[in-house]
Formats: C-alpha cells, sequence, structure tokens
C-alpha cells in the first residue's frame, strides 16, 4: 500500500492519472527449496496500474502548479485564465445537467434497490449512515465551532447561533452555501460587528474553501460504500481523511457536488462506486445537513478572524486618521547605547 501510495503522490504522468493510478497486487510464486514436490508458495508484491483517476496525484500537482503560477505574478495570469475559464464553463455544464437530476436519481436508486440481495440489511445500513452523518454535522455546528468561538472571542456563543438562524436558512434552502454569502456578510458587519475589511475578504474565501460538513459527508459515504464490498483497514481509512481533506478545496458552490469527488475518492481506493445511488434517495436531506454546518462554520471563522485581526486594523485606522505632525511627535527616537556612552564621557571630560 505504501509503495503504490507514493508512486501516486507524483504522477509520471498527469494525464494517464486522470484515468489511471498505480496499485500494489500480490502473486503466487514458488520458492526454490530443491524440490519440485514441496515447493513451498510465497506471496510476491509487485505494483501494477489499475483504473481510476489517481486523485491524489491531480491534487498535489494541481496544488503544485497553482502556488507557481502564483509566484510568477504577470506572466502565470494567462495559464490561471485558462483554468478559470474552464471552471466556470464546466460549472455552467452542471448547472444544465441538473435540469436531468430527477431521472438519473430514480435510475440510479431503482438500479441499486434491484441489485440489493438483502433489502432489510441495505436499509438498516442506510440508517445508521444517516443517523451518523445527520450526529456529526449537528455537533459540528452546535459544539465545535461554537467552542471555538467562545475560547477565541470569549461571547456567549449561542447568542451568536441564534441570531445566525436567517443566514443558514438562506442556505439550507438552495442548498448552497455560496448563495448565503450576501446574508452572511450582513449579518457579521451589523449583528456581530466585525469590520467589513474582514467579512468582504474572509467570508468569500470560507465559502470557498471551507467544507466542514461537506468532508464529514465524503469521508462517512466512501467508508460506507467501501464496508459494503469488505473490510476496511486503517490505512484505507487514514487515506480517505486525506483524500476528502485535499479534494473539499476544489468542490463547486453547488448542490450534491460532493459525489463527484466521492466518485474520484472511491476509485483512488479500487472500490466499484455500484452502491452510491442508494445514497441519492437521501441527498435532499444531507445536502442540507451539511451546508448548514458550512454556514455556521462561516460565520464563526469570520467572527475569530475579525478578533485575531482588531488590533492591526485599529492601528492602521490610527495611522490614517493622525495627522502626520502629530505622528512624529508621537515617535521617541533614542541614541544608541555606544553613542550615550562616547556623549557621556565628553562632558565628563
Amino acid at each position: 500500500m505504501s509503495q503504490s501510495l507514493d508512486l501516486n503522490l507524483v504522477p509520471d504522468n498527469l494525464v494517464t492519472a486522470t484515468f489511471q493510478q498505480s496499485q500494489t497486487q500480490y502473486r503466487e510464486v514458488q520458492a526454490a527449496n530443491g524440490s519440485t514436490d514441496n515447493a513451498t508458495v510465497v506471496l510476491e508484491r509487485f505494483v501494477s496500474t489499475g483504473g481510476g483517476a489517481n486523485a491524489l496525484g491531480l491534487v498535489v500537482a494541481c496544488a503544485a502548479l497553482g502556488m507557481a503560477a502564483s509566484q510568477s505574478k504577470k506572466t502565470g495570469e494567462p495559464f490561471l485564465a485558462f483554468f478559470r475559464s474552464c471552471s466556470e464553463v464546466i460549472t455552467l455544464l452542471l448547472h444544465r445537467i441538473i435540469w436531468f437530476t430527477p431521472v438519473g436519481v430514480s435510475s440510479l436508486i431503482a438500479s441499486s434497490v434491484a441489485s440489493t440481495k438483502n433489502v432489510l440489511v441495505t436499509v438498516r445500513g442506510l440508517g445508521l449512515f444517516v443517523l451518523s452523518e445527520t450526529l456529526g454535522n449537528v455537533v459540528l455546528a452546535i459544539g465545535v465551532s461554537p467552542l471555538l468561538y467562545f475560547l477565541v472571542v470569549r461571547r456567549n456563543p449561542f447568542s451568536l447561533l441564534v441570531g445566525a438562524s436567517r443566514a443558514v436558512i438562506a442556505g439550507v434552502a438552495p442548498p448552497s452555501s455560496a448563495i448565503a454569502l450576501p446574508e452572511i456578510i450582513k449579518y457579521l458587519e451589523e449583528k456581530v460587528r466585525v469590520d467589513h475589511r474582514v467579512s468582504r475578504f474572509v467570508v468569500p474565501f470560507a465559502v470557498t474553501l471551507n467544507r466542514d460538513g461537506s468532508v464529514m459527508f465524503i469521508t462517512l459515504t466512501s467508508l460506507y460504500i467501501a464496508q459494503l464490498q469488505g473490510d476496511v483497514t486503517a490505512d484505507v481509512i487514514v487515506l480517505v481523511i486525506l483524500l476528502a481533506t485535499a479534494s473539499s478545496l476544489a468542490i463547486p458552490a453547488i448542490p450534491s457536488a460532493s459525489f463527484v469527488t466521492i466518485l474520484l475518492i472511491l476509485s483512488s481506493i479500487n472500490v466499484t462506486p455500484a452502491n452510491i445511488g442508494i445514497l441519492m434517495a437521501i441527498e435532499w436531506f444531507s445536502d442540507r445537513i451539511r451546508t448548514g454546518a458550512n454556514v455556521v462554520s462561516h460565520i464563526v471563522c469570520g467572527a475569530i478572524t475579525n478578533k485575531l485581526c482588531m488590533t492591526s486594523l485599529m492601528a492602521t485606522d490610527l495611522l490614517q486618521t493622525t495627522p502626520l505632525r502629530h505622528v512624529e511627535k508621537m515617535v521617541i527616537v533614542e541614541e544608541p547605547d555606544s553613542e550615550k556612552d562616547e556623549s557621556h564621557q565628553t562632558s565628563h571630560q
């Protein structure tokens, strides 16, 4: 597993990484012990290639290219503009495909239910999955995020949650945290008294990259589907968590976009996404519950950032509003110790 993981981490070809990945496999070989009748059969490990996108390698390569393009300044602007254009075109295409979602979802659910051997066991497992996801997002929204707010800001976190109900509803209804962006900024600036320089920068940044609820859903879904097809080892769990965290940075702010990431992760751990269709039956609920957790996280992120940046913002405002002559009077220039000693010796002589 570790050998194929290293090879997938740094792909030798970005084109083949979109449909092929390295896999560790085993084959039986006979050990040479001098006798052909009592030959010992041992397992030999070797690395081969298999079908499925190398999500880990693509994430690492895209992150490296993005950092290099951002540091190249004007030279990298055409490169960034090309991928921004591709992102807009693909997002528009996904919006068109959404209109055919009811037909596709109905077909996936029917196919999954028809191929299920024991419907009662599947429904019981699906119920436990929904319970796990709901409890996880509820703990995140009313437990972890408010606790961080209390520890940093030192204010009542539950009053923050009660006031944020309008922004949460605006995000849960579509469901999309990007649609709730104006409501989040308005609530932070008018009710929480967050500086507009913080809210106008942090909130769009958080909506783009902060996906706490989505990461939890992607991880649980990937492990749930993997368990339906066999046992899940510890290294697979760690790999799924790392891939879900890294891939969440590229999830577009559209409903049910997490399923694209789930398909990539399942192909990375060599799991066939045959049972993913049955999860679409509860997507209307799970998408809204994780969107609500994401919106609360965005609000807490803006409030905490404002608290941490308050001192520097006040200093900047003071320098901008104070006249220059008053600033010069406030600056006290002290002589170095060596100059003080020389002047003292000269006066003494």
